[in-house]
Parts: structure tokens; C-alpha cells; sequence
């Protein structure tokens, strides 16, 4: 049986890829192949360069294969996964398209939440909105479709070695270390209605059961499947795990989602569409469909995994100083902590610090070019 991964080294999608490869499945990987991920690919894979993105290049490197299933990671709106259909068009029995659990249009004494019964449409973050959307074209492109089938994938957070759960993290996935490091120098990090806010987070290789146990089933033809912890926990319940793992006592400071928002806008949708709700999940479909579905990796052993493999490839532990810079404004302004300017080497990395922390800097420097590119 052949599966073909749109991504595939990612961050959500290396576990899953690893297990269907030891599950004797015969993995395929269209992917850049940049640097960053090569660290994830397994000498078992089949590589297959190339960027989705450019549709005539991509169809070229795909001709002359064919798939049981294809697994996009990778559609983020409309038109990029009509892009990718078009590539893989004539090439797959079954589509698995990675959703987000974030459509789910719930009121918080609804839940739990389940498939066949919270409706979908949540359109309070510009990112759930534009899965739903392609959620809704799927359902339309295979209604009349006997041959072929999909299956949407619906996690919630996930985390693992490389991913770390907390909402208030840079929007840069390569450099989420920067959460860490400030805990490491006992630098405050933010945190908002008490930390009382109960997500489901589950461990990247508890979802890749999950995913793989959907490949070329039957049952799923057509469905929207979520992936999540039977258990909910607070986000002050995982600062709390997590301060176990690294035996340090995390500081932390009290801000009001509304000064969040003043010095971090980007996450004000992120917040109030997702990661400032209440949820919990009914995982009955997902054991149904896929009997050996469990969460078997807890908050504490997935945590230390994460600290492990980031102190063992040190190459990963970068740092977004703009970012940090915006935070230091953030807890100095309205959390009434005083921060000391970290030193920093680069000039770079310190001008993107200052123009985080002072916006009149930020100003003149994107004023004058000096950040473009960076």
C-alpha cells in the first residue's frame, strides 16, 4: 500500500509519517527538502522534490506514480488545496485533508463536542474559517464521486519534540524555543485569565495513531474525524507539568487578553477564535473507526521528550528576538515587572529586539529598510 505525503517532516506530520512506515506501508514524501527538516527523514522514505505550490513543476515530478492514499498537511485556504487536488488529480483511491478542530462553531455549555452534533463554521480566526471552507468543497467535490473518497483529519493542539502547547508562543514554528529560553533566564512569560483556559492537548505520536489507522478505511469514506485527549488540562495545569519537567520555577505575569492584543495583535483572533475557549472532545468516532486510538503519551513524559530533543539537537534552539522584544513590552508595560535589555551578539538579532520593545524603533527601522528580508 502506497501513501503519498504532501509535508511529511513537519511538525504534525513526522510521527504520522514514521509510523505508517513501520507499519509497512510504503511512504512517499513530495517535499522542498529544506535543511531544517532534513533531521526527520527516514532512510526508508521515497523522496519526491518538489513545491506544491508550483502545480506544473510538482505534476511533473509526480508523473507516473500513483497512490492508495494522499495526505495533504500542507492546504491552508481554497485555493491552495484546489492547487493541490489539481496536482494529484487520477493519483489516489483516498484524499485525507488536514482540517483543524478550530471550526467547530461551539458554545462552551455544549460540550463535549462531536462530529454529528456541534456545528461547523467558526468564523472568529481567519485560519478555522479558511478550513471550513475547504471542508465544505471537498464535501461537494466527492458527492457524486463512487470511485474515490476523503477524509478530513480534525486535531486540536498537538504538540510534540518539536512543537510546545502553549498559546503565547512566536508565530515562527522554527523558533517556539524562544517560550523556553525565557523560562530558562527567569524571564517572565505572559499568561491570561489565570491560566484557567482547559485545552485538549495530545501528543503528536498518539495523533499519528490515529491518522495512520485512518489510511484506505473504509468506515472514514467521506467523514470529518477529530483527534484529541480524552483528558482536558488548564494551561496554568501545564505550566505547572512543565515546571516539573524542568525542575525550575517558572515565572510568570498576569496580563489582560485586551493588553495582549496591543502588543501582539496577531493573536487576538488566535485567542478569542480557539486557544481562549473552553473545549472538550467525545473521541468516540475516532476509537470506532480506529480501534487502537489512545492517548498513551502523558502531558509529563511528552514534555520531557520535547526538552530532550531539543537539548540534543542545539541547532534547534532559535531565537525570535523580535518577538521577545514585543513580550518584554508587553510584561514591563502592563504586568509592572521591570525587564532588563537581554544582551544580545548579532546586531540583527538586537535591532530586531529594540524595534519589538520600542515601537518608535520598529518604526524607523522599517522606515529606513534595515529589517526587510529578516
Amino acid at each position: 500500500m502506497k501513501v503519498l505525503f504532501i509535508g511529511g517532516t513537519g511538525r504534525l506530520s513526522k510521527d504520522v509519517a514514521s509510523l505508517a512506515l513501520e507499519k509497512n506501508w510504503d511512504v512517499y514524501l513530495l517535499t522542498r527538502g529544506s535543511k531544517e527538516r532534513k533531521l526527520y527523514v527516514n532512510s526508508g522514505y521515497h523522496m519526491i522534490y518538489g513545491d506544491i505550490r508550483d502545480s506544473e513543476k510538482a505534476k511533473s515530478v509526480l508523473e507516473g506514480y500513483t497512490f492508495d492514499t494522499v495526505i495533504d498537511f500542507i492546504s491552508y485556504n481554497l485555493n491552495q488545496l484546489k492547487n493541490t487536488l489539481s496536482v494529484v488529480d487520477g493519483k489516489y483511491k483516498q484524499f485525507i485533508f488536514i482540517s483543524t478542530a478550530g471550526v467547530y462553531a461551539y458554545k462552551e455549555e455544549n460540550l463535549p463536542i462531536r462530529e454529528d452534533k456541534t456545528p461547523v463554521g467558526n468564523d472568529n480566526w481567519q485560519y478555522t474559517l479558511d478550513k471550513y471552507k475547504c471542508e465544505r468543497y471537498l464535501a461537494e467535490k466527492f458527492k457524486e464521486d463512487g470511485t474515490h473518497y476523503y477524509t478530513i483529519v480534525r486535531p486540536s493542539v498537538t504538540y510534540g519534540n518539536t512543537r510546545i502547547p502553549y498559546p503565547l508562543v512566536p508565530q515562527d514554528t522554527l523558533k517556539e524555543w524562544t517560550f523556553m529560553d525565557r523560562i530558562e533566564r527567569g524571564v517572565p512569560i505572559p499568561i491570561f485569565d489565570g491560566g484557567k483556559t482547559i485545552a485538549s492537548l495530545t501528543h503528536t505520536r498518539d495523533f499519528a495513531v490515529g491518522v495512520v489507522g485512518l489510511f484506505m478505511n473504509d468506515k472514514a469514506k467521506n467523514l470529518p474525524v477529530h483527534i484529541a485527549n480524552d483528558e482536558s488540562v488548564s494551561y496554568k495545569e501545564l505550566l505547572d507539568t512543565l515546571q516539573n519537567v524542568i525542575g525550575k520555577k517558572i515565572v510568570h505575569s498576569e496580563i489582560t487578553r485586551e493588553q495582549i492584543y496591543k502588543c501582539l495583535p496577531e493573536m487576538e483572533q488566535i485567542i478569542e477564535g480557539s486557544k481562549g475557549r473552553d473545549i472538550r472532545f467525545d473521541n468516540s468516532r475516532i476509537k470506532l473507526l480506529v480501534p487502537e486510538y489512545k492517548n498513551s503519551v502523558s502531558l509529563y513524559d511528552g514534555l520531557q521528550d520535547m526538552i530532550r530533543h531539543y537539548n540534543k539537537h542545539p541547532e534547534l534552539k532559535l531565537i525570535d528576538w523580535g518577538w521577545n522584544g514585543r513580550v518584554d513590552r508587553l510584561i514591563s508595560t502592563y504586568g509592572g515587572v521591570k525587564i532588563d535589555k537581554p544582551r544580545i551578539k548579532d546586531k540583527k538579532d538586537a535591532l530586531r529586539y529594540d524595534a519589538g520593545r520600542y515601537p518608535a524603533v520598529g518604526l524607523a527601522a522599517k522606515v529606513a529598510g534595515k529589517l526587510k528580508g529578516h
